[in-house]
């Protein structure tokens, strides 16, 4: 569960800058690509802009980052169990390996 956290925090701070470019592109008007949004929100806002909601974006994505992966090791191992716990099809019961 803590690896799925610290995953999800890195994930969440390494994708704001282009979480925030992509919000503006959907939201405001006068804003058309990728690269010439970020230019104008650097030049009209300042780096600092690109930090901004990094802690409330943590808190929503680094514990449903925790949870998936957590339920994804839960699932895995159970699958494991039953593929070893498995009985061979009567075709494969006699085959010598």
């Amino acid at each position: 569960v803590a690896g799925g956290f610290m995953a999800g925090t890195v994930a969440a701070v390494a994708t704001a800058p282009i979480d925030l470019i992509k919000t503006r592109i959907q939201v405001c008007s006068g804003y058309d690509g990728v690269v010439q949004s970020g230019a104008r929100i650097l030049k009209e806002e300042g780096l600092r802009v690109f930090t901004k909601g990094i802690g409330a974006r943590v808190i929503w994505v680094a514990p449903g980052c925790a949870i998936t992966i957590a339920i994804f090791e839960d699932v895995r191992n159970a699958l494991v169990v039953l593929d070893e716990a498995a009985i061979p099809p009567p075709a494969l019961q006699n085959v010598e390996t």
